[in-house]
């Protein structure tokens, strides 16, 4: 018998093994769209404004690609904040080579992603992110970052780990995502928040 509604007593059905699994009132935190950017052009950041205070965290997922033939960096700031208020740590590896974590501190933005956005020589690849903002609300602490991200780049494929703080305890009402080169055309970044 297919389960057609979640109920206390159909996930005790389900899970005999396990019947206070779900209290039957709680549920799982839900990603509301914000808003999405789809560039229609080249441009060397994207800028999400006037963010509401109303959700726990923030994520930011994204499709992006270099626009020159470069790899580039991915970065983000608050609040339009460009003073050396950001810190970052680092792990990346290529599919055969881990690269030694590092880090910064005193930066001008925290950077994401390390020589990630795929070049126009490597045709139709798009580099992948999800970027988590935690507590961004939260005026009590400072802002952490997490962001998992990677690409296959014709059989030299990359991924990576970053996290990083903003050394400030304003509430985050704006995000800047900034390409070390620009974002090719059909890059996509969407903004949710998380209840």
């Amino acid at each position: 018998m297919a389960i057609t509604r979640l109920t206390e007593s159909t996930l005790q059905q389900a899970f005999p093994k396990f019947p206070s699994a779900w209290d039957g009132l709680s549920s799982v935190p839900t990603f509301e769209p914000i808003n999405t950017v789809k560039l229609k052009s080249s441009a060397s950041s994207v800028t999400f404004s006037s963010i509401p205070s109303t959700y726990s965290h923030l994520q930011i997922r994204g499709t992006v690609k270099s626009n020159t033939t470069g790899a580039g960096d991915l970065s983000i700031r608050f609040n339009g904040d460009s003073g050396t208020n950001y810190a970052r740590h680092t792990i990346q590896a290529n599919g055969s080579t881990a690269t030694a974590p590092n880090a910064g501190i005193s930066q001008t933005s925290i950077r994401i992603a390390d020589n990630f956005l795929p070049p126009t020589s490597e045709g139709n690849i798009f580099g992948v992110f999800i970027l988590d903002i935690l507590d961004y609300a939260d005026i009590n602490k400072l802002t952490t970052v997490k962001n998992i991200y990677g690409s296959d780049r014709n059989g030299s494929g990359l991924f990576g780990m970053h996290s990083g703080f903003w050394n400030n305890t304003n509430a985050i009402n704006s995000i800047e995502i900034i390409g070390e080169t620009s974002f090719n055309i059909f890059s996509s970044i969407s903004l949710y928040g998380i209840k």
